[in-house]
């Protein structure tokens, strides 16, 4: 369960900036704001811990985090928490070369929900996306299942028909 509390931003401007203004600034300034809001609610997404203590949380290690750290939440736990502190069976640490065998151990982990990759994502960091993923042989990139998929879902790729996601966020 995923309960958010409230996310906003505020940005002052005059109107006549994109009536009166040799450059229409509105349009920029509308995307811009767009695009850090989407930024913001991914990390939030991934990176949220409700846990505000001396011990730290899965964020910062053994160190009280800042008050108005952007992942502290009011009672919500992010993607990252599930599998790091609410659901440790599905914890996966890879610490050497990504191989096929490697992540189809750790897509079994999910157990019965492995099994209908239309249910699944799979994020992963740019890094290990361009320097592991693109080497795997199970995955598709979307060349081959067409340029619609990333305009509407953010797939750049699909690990045995779960779509891959890239974010900065972890």
């Amino acid at each position: 369960t995923f309960t958010a509390t409230e996310l906003v931003g505020e940005v002052d401007f005059a109107y006549n900036l994109d009536e009166d203004a040799v450059i229409a600034v509105m349009p920029t300034l509308r995307e811009e704001i767009a695009r850090g809001g989407a930024d913001y609610i991914d990390k939030f997404v991934m990176n949220a811990d409700s846990t505000n203590a001396a011990t730290g949380n899965i964020n910062l290690d053994d160190a009280d985090p800042d008050d108005d750290s952007y992942y502290l939440s009011a009672g919500q736990d992010g993607l990252r928490h599930l599998m790091i502190v609410d659901n440790t069976a599905q914890a996966t640490d890879i610490n050497t070369t990504l191989t096929d065998a490697l992540l189809r151990t750790a897509i079994g982990k999910l157990g019965k929900y492995a099994t209908d990759p239309t249910r699944l994502v799979l994020f992963t960091n740019p890094k290990t996306y361009v320097l592991s993923m693109l080497g795997l042989t199970n995955v598709v990139t979307y060349d081959k299942f067409g340029p619609a998929a990333t305009v509407l879902s953010g797939e750049l790729a699909k690990y045995s028909g779960i779509p891959v996601i890239p974010t900065s966020s972890i």
